[in-house]
């Protein structure tokens, strides 16, 4: 069985004079192919996003402006992580609860996904979500 674990990665920072780069690549900070990037913006500090986890799909989150603060649970463990540093990244492996919420004003989430969109692949239900994580860590 895959472990599902939900980890905080240190990218590469490149800092001088003309600003600050960072970057993340696959293998060695994603931990999975790319098969899709998109982005999340012009939130406010109102506003929740996600609320579901996904069958099959691996994520991994940067917020390169602003800040955010991402609840996790796996149906066993939880956790809670603030990304507000450009050269830090977030795994969100599949059968992850997740929820983003406290957006700052200025805050660009860039997220990279294993997997093309496929509706079918959420689970919105939270219920649904904690039977089929039960299911799964008894097997393990």
């Amino acid at each position: 069985m895959q472990q599902r674990e939900f980890s905080l990665t240190e990218l590469p920072l490149f800092r001088d004079e003309r600003g600050s780069l960072s970057f993340a690549q696959t293998p060695d900070h994603v931990p999975f192919p790319i098969k899709r990037v998109f982005w999340l913006y012009e939130a406010d500090g109102t506003t929740i996003r996600g609320q579901h986890a996904h069958r099959t799909l691996h994520q991994f989150l940067v917020a390169v402006s602003g800040s955010v603060s991402i609840d996790l649970s796996d149906g066993h463990k939880t956790a809670q992580f603030t990304l507000s540093q450009g050269h830090k990244g977030l795994y969100i492996p599949p059968l992850t609860w997740t929820s983003l919420s406290d957006f700052t004003t200025n805050v660009i989430i860039i997220a990279f996904a294993s997997e093309t969109y496929d509706a079918s692949d959420y689970i919105h239900d939270y219920l649904e979500f904690q039977e089929l994580s039960s299911s799964i860590l008894s097997q393990d």
